[in-house]
């Protein structure tokens, strides 16, 4: 292998948001790990040096992530940080993968769906926490509890280590739903049924646009943003790929599906791409009554709707705390 293919990267992940190691403090045989204290027994092959990191490129964790590292450095003065936001592009995931291509990967990337990475792994790029460490699965287990086994790749072994979770909710818009004749502050959204009413009372009084307003481009994530966290909703949390075959062709799949097809069908939701910002643009604009987002919304609809959030709906409706969820 070369050296750029074996440039290794480890992603420390929650849902979508995640870290990663890679590149970093890299030996001659082109190898990497990242060192501390702690790590410092490690297993052969990773060495200390400076750690270069890639944090969200939210505000908040922007803020967050300068705090940490200034801190980090201060206590840190042999092992210093250097920190950014992930480079733009059509997705994290898209950046990250070319970055391993590429081979100029950083040490830490703390943004990113677990989904994506197999992917990554495939590609050559991660380190085995498994096996780079001698409490790698300890550590791991130990931090996330009985939650972590859904981090393990299909061999076994952890390269990604889950630090937060962004849980996809239903954001609702209150002066809308008002307009349309809705309740705004209890609103009746649990199932699908309840949803496609609360659509058409906004179709037929014009109270805005559309009910929901998903990603229309065809970029692998957008299913993020409409039937994935629905499906999981409705199936009680069941993954995509389950034995090595696929589980979306089943009942609740099906129902999701049917679901997604009568909004589009009769006019609930908009076939076409938003010119702005796809993933949030359409609720903070007002111009679609529900948005489908993590709490990183939040920081992103403040101050300009008045909104409200509950869980994503199902066929037969669900109490929160039964309900599924993506989790970014």
């Amino acid at each position: 292998m070369t050296r750029k293919s074996r440039i290794a990267m480890f992603i420390l992940a929650s849902g979508a948001a995640a870290m990663a190691l890679a590149g970093c403090g890299g030996n001659e045989n082109g190898e990497s790990g990242l060192s501390s204290e702690r790590d410092k027994p490690a297993a052969e092959g990773l060495s200390s040096g400076p750690i270069e990191i890639w944090y969200s490129t939210n505000e908040q964790e922007i803020e967050w992530g300068e705090k940490v590292v200034e801190t980090w450095n201060a206590a840190n003065p042999d092992q210093q940080v250097t920190a950014q936001a992930i480079p733009a592009g059509s997705s994290s995931e898209d950046v990250i993968s070319a970055s391993i291509s590429a081979g100029n990967t950083p040490c830490l990337i703390y943004n990113t769906a677990p989904a994506a990475v197999p992917a990554f792994q495939a590609q050559g790029g991660l380190v085995n926490l498994s096996t780079a460490f001698p409490d790698g699965n300890e550590f791991i287990e130990g931090r996330s509890g009985n939650a972590a086994e859904g981090f393990r790749s299909s061999d076994g072994d952890f390269y990604q280590m889950p630090w937060k979770t962004n849980p996809f909710m239903l954001y609702y818009n209150k002066e809308v739903l008002s307009k349309a004749g809705l309740d705004a502050e209890n609103p009746k959204l649990a199932s699908y049924e309840d949803l496609a009413a609360a659509a058409k009372a906004i179709k037929d009084t014009s109270a805005t646009g559309y009910a929901l307003y998903p990603p229309s481009t065809a970029d692998y994530t957008n299913v993020n943003f409409d039937f994935y966290p629905f499906f999981l909703a409705n199936s009680d949390g069941t993954q995509f790929i389950k034995d090595g075959k696929v589980t979306f062709t089943d009942e609740a799949g099906l129902e999701t599906l049917e679901f997604w097809q009568s909004l589009y069908a009769d006019g609930y939701s908009s076939p076409e791409a938003f010119s702005g910002d796809m993933w949030a643009g359409p609720f903070a604009d007002s111009i679609a009554a529900f948005g489908v987002a993590g709490p990183w919304g939040k920081a992103q609809f403040d101050g300009k709707v008045d909104f409200g959030v509950t869980s994503i709906p199902t066929k037969d409706g669900k109490t929160a705390d039964e309900t599924y969820t993506f989790a970014d």
